[in-house]
C-alpha cells in the first residue's frame, strides 16, 4: 500500500492519489506550530489528496532534496522523511497510515520537532522515493 501511495504522490496526479485513498480517509498533521501544516483534521479523498500533492511538491522546491525511508510508527508501517526548510531548520517528520478495505484510511502525520528529538536521523544514502 505505501509503495502505491509514492508512486502516487510522485504521479502528480490527484486520480491516481486518491485511488489509494479510502473516500473518508482523514489527516491529521501536528507541527507543535513550528512549520505550516494543517491546523484542524483533514477529511475526504479529494481533499487529502490536493493537500498531500501541495506539500510533496513544495517540498521538491526545499533547497535540500527529500530523503526517505520506510519506518515501523506505533508498530505499523510508515515513512520517515528529511529535508530542509527553506529557512534552514531541518525538517524532519513520520507519517504513519491506517489502512482498511485496501485503502488508506488515516494518515498521521508528526513534524513537530520536540516530538521528533528522539527519532535517529536518515543516512544521506536514503532518497526519495524510499527503498522498500
Amino acid at each position: 500500500m505505501l509503495e502505491a501511495f509514492v508512486a502516487a504522490t510522485r504521479s502528480g496526479e490527484l486520480a491516481e492519489l486518491v485511488r489509494v485513498l479510502a473516500p473518508d480517509v482523514v489527516l491529521v498533521g501536528d507541527s507543535g506550530g513550528h512549520f505550516p501544516a494543517a491546523r484542524r483534521p483533514v477529511t475526504g479523498a479529494d481533499k487529502v489528496g490536493k493537500l498531500l500533492l501541495g506539500l510533496f511538491r513544495q517540498a521538491g522546491r526545499y533547497v535540500q532534496p527529500l530523503r526517505a525511508r520506510p519506518a515501523l510508527v506505533d508498530g505499523s508501517l510508515g515513512l520517515q522523511l528529511e529535508t530542509v526548510h527553506p529557512d534552514g531548520r531541518p525538517l524532519r517528520q513520520v507519517i504513519a497510515f491506517t489502512v482498511h478495505g485496501g485503502r488508506i484510511t488515516g494518515i498521521f502525520n508528526q513534524l513537530n520537532p520536540e516530538k521528533m528529538a528522539r527519532v535517529p536521523a536518515l543516512a544521506e544514502t536514503d532518497t526519495w522515493p524510499p527503498r522498500w
